[in-house]
């Protein structure tokens, strides 16, 4: 199962789960949702969560993520709208550590990534290093240093319009420059009973808000 793949790489790629003309309804709705913004770039929170719910609640989404996250109540924490429809130098190699420098109990937070655009070397393919998040959970003490980070060997993620992403955030990744379209939605899935001390401090801040 790809959940297998996801624990030990870090990431995995779940192709064809948006057909092609939903793909094409969620890209306008999405457009439309970034030009009320000054920047064409990032739409969070509610609004994605509301416009998209019906992805954040498919099967092969959800069924992916309690088996990563070994739970069957996961909590959908974020939601996020991106596009660069214009040129940018994309991102360099890093990780995303919700511990803030210091060791996580382990696996506790999954994403899933929709493409809406294909993915390719013009617009700017996905790149991590398989199993580095395992660097960030025990027996390990220390996180890794962006000097780690930088040494780390890369493999390239190629996508079509509709096929997912999942990724620990701890997985080193980058972006590879951008030149083409490259918009997408994606969810963020926590364990809160196996989440750090920040981890955990967000969670509950999260139901709180919700409650």
């Amino acid at each position: 199962m790809i959940s297998g793949d996801i624990k030990s790489n870090g990431c995995a790629l779940l192709p064809g789960v948006v057909t092609g003309p939903s793909t094409k309804i969620m890209i306008e709705t999405l457009n439309g949702m970034l030009e009320t913004l000054e920047e064409m770039s990032r739409v969070n929170g509610l609004i994605v969560r509301e416009t998209f719910s019906d992805f954040f609640n498919l099967p092969q989404i959800t069924d992916v993520v309690k088996d990563v996250l070994g739970t069957d109540s996961p909590i959908l924490l974020a939601t996020r709208g991106n596009a660069s429809v214009s040129s940018d130098p994309g991102d360099p190699p890093h990780s995303n550590n919700y511990e803030w420098g210091n060791i996580a109990p382990g696996i506790s937070i999954v994403t899933a990534c929709l493409y809406l655009d294909k993915i390719d070397d013009t617009s700017g393919t996905f790149a991590y290093c398989p199993g580095s998040h395992l660097k960030y959970y025990p027996p390990y003490t220390e996180v890794p240093t962006q000097a780690d980070i930088d040494a780390g060997t890369y493999e390239e993620v190629y996508a079509e319009a509709g096929d997912v992403l999942f990724r620990i955030p701890e997985v080193w990744h980058a972006v590879r420059p951008i030149g083409n379209p490259r918009r997408y939605i994606t969810g963020f899935w926590v364990n809160p009973d196996n989440a750090g001390k920040f981890l955990s401090e967000r969670v509950e801040r999260f139901l709180e808000v919700r409650a």
